[in-house]
């Protein structure tokens, strides 16, 4: 039997997507939220390092931090995908089960979608292979302790990056 093989997909006519991933090592979580508009193209990217050791609480964390750069930048329209769908799920419905740790993180994601009015943002779970530019952003950040928005110029030929994703 074959696998299924996945790619990533651009978003709608003048929508943004951000795709983020969650990577724990020993004592940290490296967070990575890549924004790409219709055409594909890298408009920016962030690395935060946070000190948790629970990966579904360093996925829930990489979806805030997405949320954060929406607020940040006034994004009107804005996917946000990642590969963790206990995550996905919690924010597609709003609510998680009150016995799981992200359900404090879930609650401030809304919190700070709650104050942007005229913004629309939908929650998507993809496959991890679409993720790959996030994950290899992280790679990177760890390899290098660059922990901050990233220049949208090194995904230019960056040697980093994964060719099947850019």
């Amino acid at each position: 039997m074959r696998s299924q093989e996945y790619s990533w997909s651009p978003p709608p006519s003048s929508w943004l997507k951000f795709n983020v991933g969650a990577v724990v090592h020993y004592f940290n979580a490296f967070l990575a939220a890549v924004v790409r508009n219709d055409s594909g193209n890298v408009v920016e990217a962030g690395i935060a390092l946070e000190n948790v050791t629970s990966l579904l609480v360093a996925e829930a964390l990489a979806f805030k931090y997405a949320v954060l750069l929406i607020k940040q930048y006034s994004v009107p329209k804005a996917i946000i995908e990642g590969d963790a769908l206990l995550v996905v799920n919690a924010l597609k419905e709003r609510k998680t089960d009150a016995s799981l740790e992200i359900n404090g993180i879930v609650q401030e994601v809304f919190a700070v979608l709650d104050t942007c009015t005229d913004t629309i943002v939908h929650f998507s779970c993809v496959n991890k292979s679409c993720n790959s530019l996030a994950y290899d952003c992280i790679k990177w950040a760890s390899r290098n302790g660059f922990f901050r928005v990233l220049p949208t110029r090194w995904f230019t030929g960056a040697s980093f990056i994964g060719p099947s994703c850019v």
